[in-house]
């Protein structure tokens, strides 16, 4: 296990070195429709949406959240750096996702939808070939008012069948298996974390998808101090996801 991981790093290491093409469409979030002017409208940042929600509805509690710096005055809830629920800067340029990943089911109330889940589903400009291996990066922050910090939260890559899934929005995904997702717990309220694994490409994968694919029995998550609404849940912020050759 160890040499396995060793060489997937290296690889990842002479990749970058060596990288020309980030495959993902718009991997910062600065392309936009629309300037966000609320909670849940990450369908207004360009190729990205919530899985099994790919239309615009921003008065829906079934998307991720958009933010960008372009949201100023009173629109607090999608503004950067400062926010209702946080203060936080994009890592890179003016925008950047924040996606509920956890919720501890044990905990009451009950939201809308039980053991509420988000997973943020973006383009790619063309399909992988089959065969060879791709680095994908993401960096995530923890928003200060999430009740836990977790692992497991992975990538999963495929032809957008994602979208067909027969499960009410929302809910867990555990039937599908990510090809890289993180062992360790990110907890890192102030500080940009970055994620980074390797997998060979299967040969039809041109949707990629982050979140937590694993049932709550397998995902470590740890109860952090909160001071907000957030305490059922992890919620991260996330920027600048690459995927590379």
């Amino acid at each position: 296990m160890y040499r396995i991981l060793m060489l997937a790093l290296f690889t990842c290491v002479v990749a970058h070195a060596t990288a020309q093409v980030n495959f993902v469409k718009n991997p910062s979030f600065e392309e936009y429709y629309k300037c966000p002017d609320d909670a849940d409208q990450i369908a207004y940042s360009k190729f990205w949406s919530n899985i099994l929600d790919t239309v615009f509805n921003p008065t829906s509690f079934k998307q991720s959240e958009y933010f960008n710096r372009c949201a100023l005055g009173s629109h607090i809830r999608a503004s950067l750096p400062e926010n209702n629920v946080f203060y936080q800067d994009a890592r890179t340029g003016n925008g950047m996702a924040g996606c509920a990943f956890y919720f501890d089911k044990t905990s009451s109330p009950v939201p809308p939808v039980p053991n509420y889940r988000e997973y943020l589903n973006g383009r790619l400009h063309t399909v992988l070939q089959a065969g060879k291996t791709y680095c994908v990066s993401f960096f995530l922050n923890l928003m200060e008012t999430s009740g836990y910090a977790q692992n497991k939260i992975g990538a999963y890559l495929d032809d957008g069948s994602i979208h067909k899934l027969s499960i009410p929005v929302g809910s867990e995904v555990t039937t599908l298996i990510p090809q890289v997702y993180t062992s360790d717990v990110i907890s890192d309220t102030m500080n940009w974390v970055k994620f980074e694994g390797s997998f060979v490409a299967s040969g039809y994968e041109t949707y990629i998808t982050i979140g937590t694919f694993f049932k709550n029995a397998d995902v470590t998550a740890n109860v952090v101090p909160y001071f907000g609404a957030f305490n059922q849940y992890t919620y991260y912020l996330i920027d600048e996801l690459v995927l590379y050759q």
